[in-house]
């Protein structure tokens, strides 16, 4: 079975099991720093795309943290052109140090200690997120119908969720990921997630943009410094131990090293980034996501 792909209900449930991290981050930088969903999404396609081709692995695809975070807390700042420019230093840094060997000669120093705090510190990050969009009152950008308002729906919501993903964890008959996402949507529609939204279908604009030396110096400064180390650690190295624990036994692990993620993360973010795209990595947490809901081949990444 090994590099073959397969394309059933557990690859699906799998594909979606890192919604949570992608969705609140990219949604996000859309609404608050203006960038184009159309050019947001077709990027994170086309890399899922390329991630399932060539790995056949479900190696996961996500925004950058570091740099998502910084964008919406400081919009007036992090504004599209500097977005776009930071994907641009993104891509050609980790060109750089992959084709250079330096990601590899960098992995040496990353000990399995380091490499499991770093993971265990990201989970723990966003257990604590979570919990705050649970305990939240606000369910909506738009709010919720009436006196619905009055009452903590999001906290009984997480519940339901909880409960229901233990429930279903290991059922493959009703995958949990897709037992939680029908939730959402039927919760979203029954609760006014659209409240005061206007429907309208893409594609919404792609254009290339031109970041000034001032756009490149701040998304350097701003966006860059911040998240390489942590790309190094957790994109790079830390998916590669995790390859290598869930998947001990694949020839396919050939592919999965420290050094081929950061290539692969340099071709998908220098394109993207001269239209303004959310700048993309891999990550030990999406692997660990997509493993637990199902998915085991490529064809996660691909049906995503």
């Amino acid at each position: 079975m090994a590099g073959r792909y397969q394309f059933n209900r557990m690859e699906l449930a799998g594909s979606l099991g890192d919604l949570g991290t992608l969705l609140p981050i990219a949604v996000g930088m859309i609404l608050i720093n203006r960038l184009s969903p159309t050019t947001v999404f077709l990027a994170f396609g086309l890399f899922y795309l390329m991630t399932g081709l060539y790995y056949r692995l479900p190696i996961p695809v996500q925004p950058l943290k570091a740099v998502g975070a910084i964008a919406i807390a400081y919009p007036n700042q992090i504004t599209e052109s500097v977005i776009g420019a930071g994907g641009i230093l993104f891509g050609l840094l980790l060109l750089v140090l992959s084709l250079s060997g330096m990601v590899d000669r960098l992995a040496k120093l990353f000990t399995q200690p380091v490499v499991r705090g770093i993971q265990l510190a990201l989970g723990l990050i966003f257990l604590k997120k979570g919990i705050e969009l649970i305990v939240t009152q606000k369910v909506f950008l738009s709010g919720v119908d009436g006196k619905l308002s009055e009452y903590p729906i999001n906290l009984a919501m997480g519940f339901i969720v909880f409960a229901l993903v233990l429930a279903l964890l290991d059922n493959k008959k009703f995958p949990a990921a897709l037992a939680a996402l029908a939730f959402g949507i039927i919760a979203g529609l029954a609760l006014g997630g659209f409240q005061g939204q206007s429907f309208s279908i893409g594609p919404t604009r792609v254009k290339l943009i031109s970041p000034s030396f001032g756009d490149y110096w701040t998304a350097f400064i701003m966006l860059i410094l911040p998240q390489v180390p942590l790309t190094i650690g957790n994109a790079c190295v830390g998916t590669a131990d995790m390859c290598g624990s869930v998947f001990p036994n694949s020839p396919l692990l050939s592919r999965t090293k420290a050094g081929r993620f950061a290539l692969t993360m340099g071709l998908a973010n220098l394109p993207p980034g001269l239209f303004g795209a959310v700048p993309m990595c891999h990550g030990t947490g999406g692997l660990a996501a997509h493993y637990r809901f199902g998915a085991r081949t490529g064809g996660a990444p691909v049906m995503i």
